[in-house]
């Protein structure tokens, strides 16, 4: 089968340690191809046109504006021929055009919507008179596109999504690149949580427990350190909570690394006793969801911490669920959790169920042949 992976963004090299959406995608696309499968990925460049490359190959297409770049996407589709389209969720006018000319070539038309719903996700920072007109272009363009979809393919569990039947998957890692964590003991209670940084990773919560623990003077009894690994100094999360952290004067307690990848990452993970999930995702309307730090976590073998409702991890004995409001984190709850905890971190990993991107993919893959 000949496979077209659509995504409106630009692509790193394969071998950088960027972005992990870049990493996701070539993933996805290695698991297609273990498969037998041609599979040719259709990106932004540097100049924001678009090319598609398959391995060395690479076809550019020619810039234009309006629609004259789909055309010649079209165009390849059709020499091909290509008889699946993967796209990655860009919610456009132009998406739907694509969608339909695929469907009208008789290519089968899959979009992954890597986080839904997503609609508070994207309009938090807009003005009132902003926010209601992308409701109102969001209720008419996915509606529309739906009607040109196959399956749309979800990190949730809903079995629809605007009238279209879904995939129901989890986010996939690659288990043999991630290094189990090799605990050190410590008095300290450790606690780590890694993110790009957002209002929806509520880490917020985080620092106000971390507050609360120490007005009541149990530092003394069982100090406390937190890592916050990840975001960039420019980001305004990343701001907002260094300012909380220093108003709070939680500087000894609380620690932001910035990002950390590779052995310093793998450090870090030796050093912690529990992590960290999202704690603000019911700040976007999600109340379902399956996050890939979650799976990367228990691919460490350490227990974590999360709100969000989770069918992969809820009542697991390694994970720990916090109410999903603003509420401050319960710091001594955690504490006994963790103390409680007493898988080791092979044990954890060995009990987890394939979320490797061969499975996940694999799910897809058989359903495109059974649509």
């Amino acid at each position: 089968m000949n496979i077209l992976f659509f995504t409106n963004i630009k692509m790193e090299p394969q071998l950088s340690t960027g972005e992990g959406v870049h990493k996701k995608i070539y993933s996805q696309i290695e698991s297609m191809r273990k498969r037998g499968h041609e599979v040719y990925i259709c990106h932004k460049t540097d100049d924001g046109n678009f090319q598609i490359t398959d391995g060395n190959n690479v076809t550019a297409i020619s810039p234009g504006e309006g629609l004259k770049q789909y055309d010649e996407i079209i165009e390849f589709v059709k020499r091909k021929p290509i008889n699946f389209c993967y796209i990655r969720n860009i919610g456009s006018l132009k998406q739907i055009y694509l969608a339909k000319s695929l469907r009208k070539n008789g290519t089968k038309v899959f979009l992954e919507i890597p986080t839904y719903p997503f609609l508070k996700e994207t309009i938090k920072m807009y003005s009132p008179v902003k926010a209601c007109l992308s409701r109102i272009k969001y209720l008419i363009n996915y509606n529309i596109l739906g009607l040109y979809l196959d399956r749309i393919v979800t990190f949730s569990d809903d079995k629809k999504i605007w009238g279209v039947k879904t995939v129901n998957i989890s986010n996939g890692v690659n288990p043999q690149a991630i290094k189990l964590a090799n605990p050190t003991e410590s008095d300290i209670f450790r606690i780590t949580a890694v993110a790009a940084l957002a209002f929806w990773h509520g880490y917020d919560r985080l620092i106000e427990g971390v507050k609360l623990y120490k007005e009541k003077g149990l530092m003394s009894q069982k100090p406390v350190h937190v890592k916050i690994v990840g975001g960039k100094v420019t980001n305004p999360e990343y701001i907002r909570l260094r300012k909380m952290i220093d108003d709070y004067g939680l500087s000894e307690e609380i620690e932001m690394t910035g990002e950390m990848y590779g052995a310093a990452l793998d450090g870090v993970f030796d050093n912690t006793d529990v992590c960290i999930g999202s704690l603000g995702r019911h700040r976007t309307g999600n109340t379902n969801m399956k996050s890939l730090k979650n799976v990367e976590y228990a691919h460490r073998g350490l227990p974590f911490c999360y709100s969000e409702s989770n069918s992969d991890f809820d009542n697991s004995p390694y994970t720990y669920k916090v109410p999903a409001d603003d509420s401050p984190i319960d710091i001594e709850g955690l504490i006994r959790f963790t103390d409680s905890c007493k898988l080791s971190p092979r044990e954890i990993r060995e009990s987890l169920p394939d979320f490797s991107w061969d499975a996940q993919m694999g799910k897809v893959l058989d359903e495109v042949e059974n649509c």
